[in-house]
């Protein structure tokens, strides 16, 4: 979490409960529902039924949330996960 203080801007507790298109508000609450929820679909649901720009927030949350569901899958299963930028 060293880049939230770097870049306070982009801190997203307590969510500030924007939703417009600008950067910071996508960011910001897709951060917060993708860090209080525990699955991929709470993710999605909570960020999507914020409203606002929906598609992006729900985009990116979906994008992060399955990413970070499919890393935790090959960690329960033993296997090594090498991710690449």
């Amino acid at each position: 979490m060293r880049s939230f203080d770097r870049h306070r801007e982009f801190c997203f507790a307590p969510w500030p409960g924007r939703t417009t298109g600008y950067i910071v508000d996508t960011v910001q609450t897709v951060f917060d529902a993708f860090f209080n929820t525990g699955s991929f679909e709470d993710c999605l649901v909570n960020v999507v039924n914020r409203g606002g720009d929906a598609d992006t927030t729900g985009a990116l949350a979906g994008q992060l949330a399955a990413r970070s569901m499919v890393c935790r899958r090959f960690r329960r299963a033993g296997s090594v996960v090498s991710i690449r930028p």
